[in-house]
C-alpha cells in the first residue's frame, strides 16, 4: 500500500513539471533559454565580427603608419633636391655672365662643341627638375593613397561603433532573457511542487478513504458476525450498491431514557446530543470496536448518516440499533414511544 502511494506521488511530481504550464500557450522556461542560445549564438558571431574589424583596423592603422614613413623619407629627399637643384640654378645664374659666356664660346673649338656643352648643360638642369617633379608625384600619391586608407579607417570605425552598439543591445536581451527564463523555470518549480503536494494530498485522502472503507466493510462483517451469534435478531444481508447491508429491529430512546435518566453519559465518552444522529449498538455485539464509526440507515425509502457512540442491553440484543432523536426524527417520528420498533437496514461506511 505504501509503495503504491509513492508510486502516485512520483508519477504526480512528474505530470507536474510536465504540465507546470497552466495556459497552452504560455511560454516555458526551456523556450525562452532556446531563445536566450539563439540570441547567444548571434552575439557570438557578432563578438567575432568585432573581433575581426579591430584587426582590420589595426591592419589599416599599420598602412598608414608605413606611408607617412615613406612620406617623410620623400618629403627629406625633395627637400635635398630642391636645395641641391636651387644650388645649380644660383651657380649658373653666377656662371652665366658675360665673361663666362664669351669663354664658353671661345673654349669651344667649334660650333657643334658650343652647342654640344649648351645642350649637355641644359639636360643636367632638365633631370633635376624631373627628379624633382617625380618625387613630388610620389609624394601626392602616397598622400591620397593614405588618405584613402584614413577614410577606410574611419568608415571601419564607424562600423565598429555600430557593431559595438548592437552587441551590447543583444548582451543586454540575452540578460533579460536568461532572467526571465530564471523566473519561469521558479514559477515552473513552484507549481510542480503544489502539484506534488496537491497529488500527494489526493493520495493520502484516497488511502484514508479507502482504509475507511475495508475498516468500515471489516466492522460490517464483525456487527453481521455478532448479530448471527447473538440468535435471537433476524438478521439478513443484501446486496445494495456493492455493499452488504444488515437488517435488523431498531428501537430508540431520548437523554429522559438514558441510563441514568436525564444524563447525556454514553459509553464511548461522547455526549449524548439529540441534535446529533447517533445510535447505539447491543452490548452482546461488543460495540466499544464500533465507537466513532459512521453508519447509514436506511428506512422507508429514506437513508440518515448517524454515528455509533453508545451501546445498551435492548432486550438481550434482540434489537439491532436504538436511535437517538437526531434519527428517529428524521424518519418522520416525533418521540421515541411514537417510533416503538421499527425495522430498518443499515451497513457501515
Amino acid at each position: 500500500m505504501r509503495h503504491m502511494r509513492d508510486v502516485a506521488l512520483a508519477l504526480a511530481v512528474s505530470l507536474a513539471v510536465a504540465w507546470a504550464p497552466v495556459s497552452a500557450w504560455a511560454e516555458t522556461s526551456e523556450q525562452v533559454r532556446e531563445e536566450a542560445q539563439a540570441v547567444q549564438a548571434e552575439l557570438d558571431e557578432l563578438t567575432s565580427q568585432i573581433a575581426e574589424g579591430e584587426q582590420r583596423v589595426s591592419e589599416l592603422q599599420q598602412q598608414v603608419e608605413e606611408l607617412a614613413d615613406q612620406s617623410v623619407e620623400l618629403q627629406g629627399k625633395l627637400i635635398e633636391d630642391r636645395d641641391r637643384l636651387a644650388h645649380i640654378v644660383a651657380s649658373n645664374y653666377k656662371r652665366n655672365s658675360d665673361a663666362r659666356v664669351l669663354a664658353l664660346i671661345l673654349s669651344s673649338k667649334s660650333v657643334d662643341e658650343l652647342i654640344s656643352q649648351v645642350y649637355y648643360a641644359q639636360k643636367v638642369s632638365d633631370w633635376q627638375t624631373e627628379c624633382i617633379e617625380e618625387l613630388e608625384g610620389d609624394k601626392q600619391a602616397l598622400e591620397q593613397q593614405m588618405k584613402q586608407i584614413g577614410e577606410a579607417k574611419d568608415q571601419q570605425q564607424e562600423l565598429l561603433a555600430d557593431l559595438a552598439d548592437k552587441h551590447d543591445e543583444l548582451d543586454e536581451k540575452v540578460a533579460e532573457l536568461v532572467d526571465k527564463a530564471d523566473r519561469l523555470q521558479a514559477e515552473e518549480e513552484e507549481a510542480a511542487r503544489k502539484a506534488a503536494e496537491e497529488a500527494a494530498r489526493k493520495a493520502e485522502e484516497e488511502r484514508k478513504a479507502r482504509e475507511a472503507r475495508e475498516a468500515a466493510e471489516r466492522a460490517r462483517q464483525e456487527a453481521l458476525a455478532a448479530a448471527q451469534a447473538a440468535g435471537d435478531v433476524e438478521v439478513t444481508q443484501t446486496q445494495e450498491g456493492g455493499s452488504g447491508w444488515i437488517t435488523c429491529i431498531a428501537s430508540a430512546y431520548t437523554i429522559a431514557d438514558n441510563d441514568p435518566p436525564g444524563s447525556t453519559a454514553t459509553a464511548s465518552g461522547i455526549p449524548l446530543d439529540e441534535s446529533v444522529p447517533t445510535v447505539a449498538m447491543p452490548m452482546s455485539m461488543s460495540p466499544a470496536r464500533f465507537y466513532g464509526s459512521r453508519i447509514e440507515i436506511s428506512y422507508n425509502g429514506m437513508s440518515v448518516i448517524a454515528t455509533v457512540t453508545d451501546c445498551g442491553a435492548m432486550g438481550g440484543g434482540s434489537r439491532g440499533l436504538d436511535l437517538t432523536p437526531a434519527v428517529f426524527r428524521a424518519f418522520g417520528a416525533r418521540s421515541a414511544d411514537e417510533w416503538g420498533l421499527r425495522q430498518v437496514r443499515y451497513r457501515f461506511l
